[in-house]
């Protein structure tokens, strides 16, 4: 019964940490006209657009988040157990000595 709540909790966080970036972009599509259909905001697609409208500074604050090794595993797990409802999770606890 633990693991179950656990591992819940733990996607509820992902999905958290995530959706937060997803909203960021539709925000973004939303202030600067970008015209990007709801449900087709992505990264790349918000990336493409402020490139073509010349809002290159933004663009680039997005890429450097794109590349964060944080952002690829957090969105590689989440894609894993979105696409994989039968994957097995494992958590690793890490523990830091007291000094």
């Amino acid at each position: 019964m633990g693991q179950e709540i656990l591992r819940a909790e733990f996607y509820a966080y992902l999905n958290a940490v995530l959706g937060s970036l997803d909203l960021i972009l539709h925000e973004i599509n939303i202030l600067y006209q970008l015209g990007i259909e709801e449900r087709r905001v992505k990264l790349s697609r918000v990336k493409s657009a402020l490139q073509n409208r010349g809002t290159f500074e933004v663009s680039t604050q997005l890429q450097s988040l794109e590349n964060l090794d944080w952002y690829k595993s957090l969105r590689d797990l989440r894609n894993k157990a979105t696409h994989n409802p039968g994957m097995i999770w494992t958590l690793y606890l890490v523990i830091i000595p007291e000094k």
